[in-house]
């Protein structure tokens, strides 16, 4: 019994010396890299980054005239990506297309929010994520402890790839080649006092906000019937993926100002809610006074919060479809009509003739 109680004292003994010595290899090997990164360190401090010129679009390798520009169709200021013919703010039609449209694209595409479908492997090696937006198996472009993210590598297969050999004419969903993007809150303000003239002189005598998401279900070509049959002299604003259903049709100006006004993607929701409430400021009434009518189209979670956030803001009489979301029970359905007028979308001609009053 004794001599198996050294015994075991023994390896006890050499098991804990074992442990020992692992830990002091693991920091010496910490320490040995920590010395590595200072001395890399050293070396790299102040040689920063090449300079380019604010009005400068070039990547900081390639010969010139290459140009790189991300999002350029969303409004706002411009920053100086107008004297450039060749930059278009849009591309594809909903997300559903995706896929199909993405397919042997001969250029990268960078998402930089949703929605990302997931990718085929004829275009899988020519997509690329930043921000929120990530995929299994996609390259994530992330931002530096300085908060700088570099494009390089999708540059560099930008010029790679070349893009179309010859022009391409892609149409919309309707058949149409020519879309008008930008009316962001900012770009809609700036014309403004245009605006308001054409509604106090009667040029413009109501505006519809169509919008929201897109689906491949039936009974979302409601909403491109509801444009459609829009009096001539009406606008109407649109945002998000539910767009793609009508904003390729030719449905003419007002004293120079598009009928269709096409606002943005769905996180463009705020650009909505800005225009609206700029106008009320302007006649001096709620939002609910003027003469603006909200038709959405709902699909997922973003959408609801959308909704949710409408009503939070006091906006009454929306139209909403093409079916209500499932977790909107009959007591919910009907506290909703009750306090916001909330209506369910029936047939365009039916509901265009209700909101207008017409018959």
């Amino acid at each position: 019994m004794a001599k198996h109680a050294v015994h075991r004292k023994k390896k006890q003994k050499n098991q804990a010396f074992s442990f020992r010595h692992a830990v002091v290899l693991c920091l010496c090997f910490i320490g040995i890299c920590f010395g590595l990164y200072l001395w890399y360190a050293a070396f790299t401090i102040g040689q920063g980054t090449p300079a380019v010129d604010d009005d400068d679009f070039r990547p900081t390798f390639g010969p010139p005239p290459y140009r790189i520009a991300i999002d350029a169709g969303h409004g706002g200021e411009d920053p100086g990506l107008k004297k450039y013919p060749h930059l278009a703010g849009n591309f594809g039609t909903a997300w559903q297309y995706q896929q199909k449209e993405l397919d042997q694209i001969p250029a990268p595409v960078l998402f930089t929010t949703n929605c990302l479908m997931p990718p085929r492997p004829s275009y899988a090696d020519r997509v690329y994520t930043t921000s929120v937006v990530g995929y299994p198996g996609l390259r994530h472009i992330a931002a530096d402890r300085a908060g700088h993210k570099d494009f390089s590598p999708l540059i560099r297969q930008a010029l790679e790839l070349g893009g179309y050999e010859t022009d391409r004419s892609m149409s919309g969903i309707n058949g149409g080649h020519m879309l008008t993007t930008g009316f962001a809150h900012a770009a809609v303000l700036d014309q403004a006092p245009q605006l308001i003239q054409a509604i106090k002189s009667g040029a413009v005598k109501h505006i519809f906000l169509v919008g929201g998401c897109d689906g491949a279900h039936p009974g979302r070509n409601y909403y491109t019937e509801f444009v459609k049959r829009t009096p001539m002299d009406s606008l109407v604003l649109t945002l998000a993926c539910g767009k793609f259903r009508f904003n390729d049709l030719d449905l003419g100006e007002i004293g120079g100002i598009p009928r269709i006004l096409d606002v943005g993607q769905c996180n463009d929701a705020y650009s909505a809610v800005q225009i609206a409430l700029a106008l009320a400021e302007a006649f001096e009434c709620t939002v609910n006074d003027l003469p603006l009518t909200l038709v959405l189209s709902w699909y997922e979670q973003k959408a609801v919060c959308i909704l949710l956030s409408l009503l939070a803001l006091g906006v009454k009489h929306i139209y909403l479809g093409p079916t209500l979301p499932a977790f909107l029970s009959e007591t919910v359905v009907k506290t909703l009509v009750d306090a916001y007028g909330l209506q369910p979308i029936t047939a365009p001609q039916q509901d265009l003739d209700a909101i207008l009053h017409r018959g």
